[in-house]
C-alpha cells in the first residue's frame, strides 16, 4: 500500500475514533463514516490548496487545480472552464495595486526590490521586468 493510502487510512480512523469518543458510541453508520470521509477530504484540499504558491502560476494551472479540487471532494462539477477562468482572471485583477504614472512615484521600498533600472532602457528586457513587477 502506498505511504499516502496509509497516512490517509490513519487520518480517517483517527477521526472515527475522535467522533466516537466525542459522541460516546462504539459503532458508527456508513452515513457518518461517509461523512467523515468527506470532511477530511475537505480538510486535505483546504491543506493542498493552503500550500499552494498561485502567484507563480496561471490562470489555465489554477483552473485546472480547482477542478481538480472540486472533484476530490465530490462537489458540483462545473462543466464551464470559461466561468472559472473569468473568476480567476477577476479576482487577480481585484488584488492588483494600481501602477504610478512615472517611476518616480514608485516608492524605495518597491524600488530597491528590483533587479532592474527604471525607466526601463532596453526593450529586450520588457517581458521580464513585467514579470516582475
Amino acid at each position: 500500500m502506498p505511504a499516502y493510502q496509509i497516512e490517509f487510512n490513519k487520518l480517517m480512523q483517527d477521526a472515527i475514533n475522535n467522533y466516537k469518543t466525542k459522541n460516546k458510541i462504539t459503532i458508527t453508520t456508513k452515513e457518518i463514516h461517509n461523512n467523515i470521509q468527506h470532511r477530511l477530504h475537505q480538510k486535505l484540499i483546504i491543506d493542498y490548496i493552503a500550500s499552494l504558491n498561485f502567484r507563480e502560476m496561471d490562470n489555465y494551472q489554477i483552473a485546472r487545480i480547482t477542478k481538480y479540487c472540486r472533484n476530490f471532494i465530490k462537489a458540483d462539477i462545473i462543466e464551464d472552464l470559461k466561468a472559472i477562468l473569468k473568476a480567476i482572471q477577476e479576482a487577480r485583477i481585484s488584488l492588483l495595486i494600481p501602477l504610478p504614472d512615472t517611476p518616480q512615484e514608485i516608492s524605495t521600498e518597491i524600488s530597491n526590490q528590483l533587479p532592474f533600472a527604471l525607466p526601463i532602457q532596453k526593450r529586450s528586457q520588457t517581458k521580464g521586468i513585467v514579470n516582475t513587477l
